[in-house]
């Protein structure tokens, strides 16, 4: 399982949204480090309900970004959301609902 939060850009410096971020637990925290993608990005109907494409994530395995089956899932204020994951030509994860 991994979980992702967001963050909004104010003044060009990532600060929280107090919208739609969680503050993630203390004792969270992300395995793993080899992962195919350059970058992840929110987008659909998730960007929707972030409110900003920038994922943080916080705890669980980033190797299930590269998983055919990912488990992963948007923490935010207003609930808990599965996510797909696909990726670009660029390179990128495209996370969005499932």
């Amino acid at each position: 399982m991994l979980k992702f939060t967001t963050f909004y850009t104010k003044d060009g410096k990532l600060t929280p949204d107090s919208r739609t971020h969680i503050t993630p637990p203390a004792d969270s925290k992300l395995v793993g480090d080899e992962v195919v993608g350059r970058n992840a990005l929110i987008v659909g109907k998730a960007l929707e309900l972030a409110g900003y494409d920038i994922p943080m994530f916080f705890a669980g395995d980033i190797s299930e970004l590269d998983s055919p089956n990912p488990q992963i899932t948007m923490h935010l204020r207003s609930g808990i959301y599965p996510i797909a994951v696909t990726m670009d030509a660029n390179n990128n994860y495209l996370l969005d609902l499932k």
